[in-house]
């Protein structure tokens, strides 16, 4: 089974989307999973274990030339997933998103599952769910498996995120120079804070 799971929001919405991720990969086994994200919140997942591949588009900003430059790149992006022939692609929003289920259905998979409200609009759309607003985000994400034979997970599951290995090193340092010891910043900046306030004049 071949999966790609798209994610056009931002950096938070990413870092939401990686229990479905974990649940997806640990039921599915089998499964090769793939991302579509964009050029400022791929970071997020970069070397996440869960995925197989991940797919980054150059998010439309700036002027008319730029922003034309980044229409033709997702032309040829589009083009390139198609050849992937994925058997499922999950449009990985909680709620409608018009251009995230555009992207979504040019990928030409078997099946795509996405949130809608009036399922008329993509006649293409496969497995159109209703959108529940009381739902947290990520209880909606990890409903969108239900489609594929995937039942929600026994315990919670929460975000990961796992800092790069040159990042951490680079934040050890930086600390160390500071005479400042890992994990212990905060509590030491919040004391000058508070002693700077309870000794500054009225």
């Amino acid at each position: 089974m071949k999966i790609l799971v798209v994610k056009r929001d931002k950096v938070g919405d990413l870092l939401l989307t990686t229990p479905m991720l974990a649940h997806l990969a640990a039921s599915r086994p089998d499964a090769e999973i793939h991302l579509l994200a964009s050029d400022y919140n791929a970071w997020v997942v970069a070397g996440n274990p869960d995925l197989d591949r991940l797919w980054v588009y150059r998010a439309a900003r700036g002027g008319v030339a730029a922003r034309l430059r980044a229409t033709l790149e997702r032309l040829v992006q589009d083009a390139r997933l198609r050849r992937e022939r994925y058997d499922w692609a999950i449009v990985a929003n909680g709620a409608e998103s018009p251009r995230a289920i555009a992207r979504g259905l040019a990928a030409k998979a078997r099946r795509t599952v996405a949130y809608c409200a009036e399922p008329a609009r993509y006649p293409r759309l496969s497995d159109a769910l209703p959108v529940d607003p009381e739902r947290h985000e990520m209880d909606s994400l990890l409903a969108m498996l239900a489609p594929l034979g995937v039942e929600p997970p026994r315990e919670t599951r929460y975000p990961r995120y796992e800092l790069p290995r040159a990042s951490s090193e680079f934040a050890a340092a930086w600390l160390g120079e500071r005479r400042l010891k890992p994990r212990r910043y905060l509590r030491r900046r919040w004391l000058c804070l508070m002693q700077t306030a309870i000794l500054a004049p009225s």
